[in-house]
């Protein structure tokens, strides 16, 4: 075995391989902590350079969403029957619930559809003044973290980390062997 270490052409083709090696694993490591760095932005925000501040998080916003559907859930019981209302709490306890971010946006869309069908028999429920005032304050307040949640860089920055770098020499090329993680969309 030693006298195959002392072939040049065994050495070259040894040190070919780890170099290979070498690559993929910078590659899959520097990659991996870019990734993360722009998932992070996901839990606390994203920086804007132009405008100098950083943007709410969409992390913090769906937190809003989900304690605004709760108070819908527990004020729309008084009026509803369960089960009409129980759409509704299933959808904020699987956003509650929900780890990767596309689980997140899948459970945001789910909840939506929920509060909207949930609202509409509300508006038919014939609800006393204060607790509609309360209806529709939970309502403003799912749309109005909805809204921040559409006007966040996050997706923007997801494109951008994707174009600039996993499409960039020679991330481009190595990518899938290297088995570089990429950072979800929401």
């Amino acid at each position: 075995m030693a006298s195959v270490f002392k072939k040049r052409g065994a050495a070259t083709v040894i040190t070919v391989v780890v170099m290979i090696a070498a690559t993929l694993a910078g590659v899959h490591f520097s990659v991996g902590r870019q990734s993360a760095k722009i998932e992070q932005q996901f839990y606390d925000g994203v920086y804007l350079k132009k405008e100098g501040y950083t943007q709410t998080s969409i992390d913090s916003q769906l937190h809003q969403r989900v304690n605004a559907a709760t108070g819908l859930y527990s004020l729309a019981l008084n009026y509803l029957n369960e089960s009409d209302a129980a759409p509704l709490r299933d959808a904020y306890l699987a956003l509650a619930d929900a780890e990767t971010i596309p689980e997140k946006s899948a459970a945001n869309a789910s909840l939506t559809r929920a509060a909207d069908d949930v609202w509409a028999r509300l508006q038919n429920a014939g609800m006393n003044e204060r607790d509609a005032d309360g209806a529709s304050g939970y309502v403003y307040t799912m749309d109005a973290a909805q809204q921040v949640i559409d006007s966040s860089a996050y997706n923007e920055a997801v494109t951008e980390y994707m174009t600039k770098t996993m499409g960039a020499f020679p991330v481009s090329l190595i990518r899938h062997i290297a088995f570089c993680n990429y950072p979800a969309y929401f």
